[in-house]
């Protein structure tokens, strides 16, 4: 406090450099008292975490009246999530120690990693920093018009751009607050509405504003630049605060009418010191696996958790008939291209005890996909330091007494679920990515990543893809079935190690979205048989892992290696380009950018 103080006073002199010395001294002080805490513990992790963060946002300011941005970025860095970095075995007070932080961990991904950070005074400022992979760098600050201004903007772009469309069939949460008006897929332009299916009209669409305005905003000239020299280069994203709501792969450049996505696979990530632990975790865990050791156990599918508890069907919440195939056909993918055979889960059989004994399994599975109902509601009980915001929705267990199913991400870390051998985990239900700030116990975020991406993170689950907001059934489940494809390098095939077709009808899936198809070819033979995209994705992804899984031949008693660096953001980007080359009538952000990929690229 001592430090601090006197921090304050120096500043107010103007003497920038020796109140920044006062400041690093008194963030040290505080830093060490985090040293060897428990990192399971979530809520412990996130508080010690927060208590620094005025000492921080000072010593902030004062490097930056110091004209030394470098340095600031490492004060900014300070009050992101280092437990999440503890939880994968990296002491976040070594890299912050780096001021070559931003540049290496650039270069040992191979990526553009770009970090935003928000200050609130003196004056209101969001400060950008990136680096390409060749250590080139760029720094911005861009002034905003209030302390709420960026908030108001990111949630008007939700709100206006990505909500407020006409989505049809099941969600995957509740439908009590939803338009879920069916859209005719073959309509017209004219007759679907403003730009659905006809994207000369992007330029013009005033709903999709927003979504310019916030690329302005967060991608000023002197990153454009950046970018520009790196096309088509993985984009690491350090999101902060209220940015970690904003559908990034969705942002729309004005001056050449496309998506974000459009030109680079995007991920994004806690922080720094989070991406350099997941970097340093993955390349230890390949070099195991290749001599034999601590190799991932089977991986868990869980489709439409059926029946669910009778009060949450009475609002709204239905059965998820496209959860149900996309897992199917995700298990089968998986079989056959992994060499492992994978615990399905479906409707009655997917209970919570059921999920939570995989989950704490160990070895834990090597992927995770959950395709189910997920909620942003809370129990009533918050007895945590830090309450964790959203819920899981399993089926009504009726050997354990009619237990209702739910699994709150407040009480995950209670599991000991520990995700060590865990590459990947999809949490394909909606709004698995929002957080709601005001509902922290002591009213300070948790830097935007809270609920179930935080939940799983301390579980050291390196890697996730989750929702943004309430997603639909069926899209998903297109989505979805593309993303496996390009993450396991197995366009053209149905699941089986042959050719699509020759499978029973599938088609009718109840409520679910009946995709557009040529006459008498079944759905699911469209969705598993469609040739990769080739013309718009410039992005080499020609490694040895690829290579091996198109040609089917991987050996049962060799496990494959983990997911190569950057093989999750390409995948991700894979399967919303084939989205909308194959149904352009849905090429809106409502339908394909509430998915976003989060953790290691």
């Amino acid at each position: 406090t001592t430090k601090h103080n006197i921090g304050v006073a120096l500043f107010s002199q103007s003497h920038f450099l020796d109140a920044a010395d006062a400041f690093q001294q008194a963030l040290e002080l505080k830093q060490a008292v985090t040293r060897g805490l428990n990192p399971t513990m979530a809520h412990t992790q996130l508080s010690s975490s927060e208590t620094i963060k005025n000492t921080a946002t000072w010593l902030q300011a004062s490097l930056l009246q110091a004209d030394q941005p470098a340095k600031a970025l490492l004060a900014a860095e300070a009050t992101r999530h280092q437990g999440l970095a503890r939880a994968f075995g990296l002491d976040p007070h070594v890299a912050l120690s780096t001021p070559t932080l931003l540049t290496d961990t650039a270069k040992a991904l191979g990526c553009v990693v770009i970090v935003y950070g928000i200050l609130t005074w003196p004056d209101p400022l969001l400060l950008i920093w990136a680096a390409g992979p060749n250590k080139t760098t760029a720094f911005c600050q861009q002034p905003l018009a209030s302390g709420t201004a960026l908030a108001d903007l990111v949630d008007c772009t939700r709100q206006n751009s990505c909500l407020a469309r006409g989505t049809d069939g099941p969600k995957r949460g509740p439908t009590d607050d939803i338009d879920t008006t069916p859209v005719n897929i073959e309509a017209t332009p004219e007759e679907a509405g403003a730009t659905r299916g006809d994207r000369s009209k992007l330029s013009t669409a005033p709903h999709l504003e927003h979504l310019r305005t916030l690329y302005a905003l967060l991608f000023p000239e002197n990153i454009q630049a950046l970018l520009a020299d790196h096309p088509g280069c993985p984009l690491a994203i350090c999101a902060n605060d209220v940015l970690h709501r904003v559908p990034f792969a969705a942002l729309l450049n004005p001056a050449t009418n496309t998506f974000l996505i459009e030109h680079h696979p995007i991920a994004s990530v806690p922080s720094l010191a989070f991406l350099n632990a997941t970097v340093a975790a993955h390349k230890a865990k390949t070099a195991d696996q290749t001599e034999g050791r601590n190799l991932p156990g089977r991986s868990l599918v869980v489709g439409n958790p059926w029946p669910i508890d009778s009060h949450r069907q009475q609002r709204k919440f239905t059965s998820l008939p496209d959860a149900e195939v996309e897992a199917e056909e995700i298990s089968r993918m998986l079989v056959h291209h992994t060499a492992q055979p994978s615990h399905l889960l479906q409707r009655a059989d997917a209970t919570r005890s059921r999920v939570l004994s995989h989950l704490t399994a160990v070895p834990s599975p090597r992927i995770v996909h959950l395709a189910m109902h997920g909620t942003t509601e809370r129990s009533n009980h918050v007895d945590h330091e830090w309450d964790l915001q959203g819920c899981l929705l399993f089926a009504v267990d009726q050997a354990d007494g009619g237990s209702t199913g739910e699994l709150h991400a407040r009480d995950f870390p209670r599991t000991g679920a520990q995700l060590t051998h865990t590459e990947l985990v999809v949490l394909s239900a909606c709004e698995t990515h929002l957080t709601d700030f005001a509902h922290t116990k002591h009213g300070v975020p948790a830097d935007g990543v809270a609920g179930y991406s935080l939940a799983f993170l301390l579980a050291r689950a390196p890697r996730l893809l989750v929702a943004l907001w309430k997603i639909p059934d069926g899209a998903t489940h297109f989505l979805m079935i593309r993303f496996y494809k390009a993450l396991l390098g197995c366009e053209g095939d149905d699941g089986h190690g042959g050719q699509a077709g020759g499978r029973g009808k599938t088609s009718d899936r109840g409520g679910g979205w009946n995709m557009p198809r040529p006459e008498g070819v079944d759905a699911l033979d469209v969705l598993m048989s469609d040739a990769e995209v080739s013309d718009t994705d410039s992005v080499d992804d020609t490694d040895d892992e690829h290579n091996e899984a198109a040609n089917h031949t991987r050996d049962p008693t060799n496990p494959p290696a983990p997911i190569p660096l950057l093989r999750f953001a390409r995948a991700h980007r894979s399967a919303i380009l084939t989205f909308w080359r194959d149904y352009p009538a849905y090429w809106e952000p409502c339908w394909w950018a509430g998915m976003a990929a989060v953790g290691l690229p």
